[in-house]
């Protein structure tokens, strides 16, 4: 019933997801290369009226992410006055990979302040708001984890990305100083990467 495409290999396994039967759970052994594809095929799948599901073919993918990708792309800890932005603090993250990646169990941290991503996917090369206003839902893939108006100093700090084993994987000490004018300095202003795909600025 399930086929990958490209190794063409069957499970070594197949159990159902315990307390819930409409769940199977595949082990494949040596699985999918880290960084790498494949298509899984479904097929001949009937319930208990033999009602058989059409062929299915599902792109499955093996990736874990490393340093750099993804980072903290925008930064708003100043939105008072707003200046064409909404009035809300907000952290912009981008996904420089081509794979989607899963945050979920993954922590962010802003000063002193700690938050465990729940199940939340950014695709690939997408980006993910971190707020605590829904209105920010409306630009765009959104997760609301700060709990006080006030989570990112204006001051500037230390912002930390890490994935649910502890690497860290992105983390920015910004200043005030980086907005480069005194009048940004006032709020209502964003800082943002000039180039996500050189996050160190030290590349060539």
């Amino acid at each position: 019933n399930y086929l990958l495409m490209n190794l063409i290999k069957h499970p070594d396994t197949v159990k159902f997801v315990e307390n819930d039967p409409s769940k199977v759970s595949l082990r494949f052994v040596p699985g999918i290369p880290d960084g790498s594809c494949d298509t899984l095929s479904v097929s001949g799948i009937g319930d208990l009226w033999t009602n058989t599901i059409k062929d299915t073919a599902l792109m499955i993918c093996n990736y874990r992410p490393k340093t750099y990708d993804i980072v903290i792309n925008e930064i708003l800890a100043d939105p008072d006055p707003p200046v064409g932005l909404p009035s809300g603090e907000f952290i912009e993250l981008y996904n420089t990979t081509p794979f989607t990646v899963n945050l979920e169990g993954w922590l962010i941290q802003c000063g002193n302040t700690r938050k465990n991503f729940p199940p939340v996917e950014m695709e690939p090369n997408g980006y993910l708001i971190v707020a605590r206003d829904s209105m920010f839902r409306k630009y765009g893939n959104c997760v609301l984890l700060f709990t006080a108006s006030a989570t990112l100093s204006n001051e500037g700090s230390l912002i930390v990305i890490k994935d649910k084993d502890q690497r860290i994987i992105h983390a920015v000490e910004w200043d005030p100083s980086w907005y480069g004018d005194s009048f940004k300095k006032e709020g209502g202003w964003s800082i943002e990467m000039a180039d996500p795909a050189n996050p160190c600025g030290c590349l060539g």
